[in-house]
Parts: C-alpha cells; sequence; structure tokens
C-alpha cells in the first residue's frame, strides 16, 4: 500500500473490491446452503432432489468454508486477504498523514479520473474490523483446522479415529454464528469503502427468487412443471 510522491499505480478501490466480491460470493454461497439445508426454508428441493442435494450441500458448505479461510487466516505477503490488507496499512501508516489520489474508471465511462482519497480516514474503520476478526477467533481457528484437515488435505486420523486430537474440530459452530461473522466482515469492509469513497458497495441478485422458483415446480406434478416450463419459453421468444 506505498505511495510513490503523491501519484500511485496501486489502486486501493480494487483491492477493497475483490474483498468485497469474495465476501459477498462467501454469502450468497451460505444463503444457498442455509435456504436448502434447514427446514425454515426451501426444504421441498432436498426432498425432492435427495440425490444431487447430498453432494451439492456439503460442497457448498466446504466451498464456504476455504474462501472464508483464505480471506481471514492466509497472511503471506501476495495474499489478498483482509489480515494482509490490515497488514500494510499499519505498516504504511506513516505515509497517510496527507491525501493522495488514484486513478479510478467510473462505471459506465471509458476514462480514468482523478479521485482523492484521504486514507488515514479509515483508521477507526480498520480498528473494527480488527475487533471483529479477533473476537471471532473461535472461528478462524475452527475453519482453518477444517481446511487443513478435512478440505484440502484428507487426515486418517479423523477419518478412521472418532476421539481426535484436534480441539479446533470438537468446538461446535453454530450456523448462525458463522453468518453473522460473515454479515459483519462485510458491514466493515462496506464501511472502510464508503469512509473512502462516499458511496456504499451495493449488491443486487435474484437468488432468494430463483430458489423459490425451483421450490415452487418442484411441489407440482410433472404437467404443471411442463406448463410453466412452456411459458418461460414462450415469453423469452416475444
Amino acid at each position: 500500500m506505498a505511495f510513490k510522491n503523491k501519484v500511485t499505480k496501486y489502486y486501493i478501490n480494487k483491492e477493497i473490491e475483490f474483498i468485497m466480491f469474495k465476501l459477498f460470493y462467501i454469502k450468497q454461497l451460505y444463503f444457498i446452503y442455509r435456504k436448502t439445508a434447514f427446514t425454515d426454508g426451501y426444504k421441498n428441493i432436498c426432498e425432492r432432489l435427495p440425490e444431487i442435494s447430498n453432494f451439492i450441500l456439503p460442497a457448498i458448505f466446504d466451498k464456504i468454508l476455504l474462501e472464508l479461510n483464505c480471506l481471514v487466516n492466509d497472511r503471506g505477503d501476495k495474499d489478498l486477504s483482509i489480515c494482509n490488507f490490515i497488514y500494510k496499512y499499519h505498516k504504511n501508516s506513516q505515509l497517510f498523514k496527507e491525501q493522495y489520489y488514484i486513478y479510478i474508471k467510473p462505471i459506465g465511462s471509458d476514462k480514468k479520473r482523478r479521485f482523492y482519497i484521504d486514507t488515514n480516514s479509515i483508521k477507526e474503520d480498520i480498528i473494527n474490523l480488527e475487533k471483529c476478526i479477533r473476537s471471532n477467533n473461535k472461528i478462524n481457528k475452527y475453519i482453518k483446522k477444517q481446511r487443513d484437515k478435512t478440505i484440502a488435505h484428507n487426515d486418517w486420523k479423523i477419518n478412521f479415529k472418532t476421539n481426535f486430537k484436534y480441539k479446533e474440530l470438537k468446538q461446535k459452530i453454530l450456523y448462525e454464528e458463522l453468518e453473522q461473522y460473515i454479515d459483519d466482515l462485510l458491514k466493515s469492509m462496506n464501511n472502510i469503502y464508503s469512509t473512502l469513497f462516499k458511496s456504499k458497495f451495493m449488491y443486487c441478485h435474484n437468488v432468494d427468487s430463483e430458489l423459490n422458483y425451483l421450490d415452487y415446480i418442484l411441489q407440482n406434478d410433472k404437467n404443471a412443471v411442463k406448463t410453466i416450463i412452456k411459458k418461460e419459453c414462450n415469453k423469452h421468444d416475444k
């Protein structure tokens, strides 16, 4: 995050946007998992598609833990992660005594424009982000151990011994705690973005409506499904 003179080729907005896209991707995955796996969601999907659900849902949950681990536990110099973003901020904090400018290409425009940012203004937001990560250290340890012992590698002690030694995996992590952690991280990063660029980083999606549509189709008999599909095809042909 080091700046050269007053102009930098390092686009801080790109790093923040990358992290936020990752968090939003994780949030979407978790939403799909929760809505299809739990009884208060679209349980009809799992009931009517049991074989597919038995493969897809564990894969989705593993992907959630893997992506989240990359953001909150990876700390290498070349990692695009939240922890590395925080580390670079503190490392270069002495450089953030005045405003700098970067070049950003606004959405819908072909030309870049000079944009002044005050990186010192996000100091409080960075502190809150650090508190969020520290307060969820139990979850961080859990997902890292899951990544190391069950997702990226297959540990024979876990697979063949019920009384394995890894205490992090013996701790119970509630689904609600995991979802709240994801939401808190996204909110903290959005605060940083809005402080720097004076606008919220918002997303639109139709995951809920698409799941609802799939659940509705599965509740009907084959003739009803054919009718729905036919109507959709005719609508798109117009």
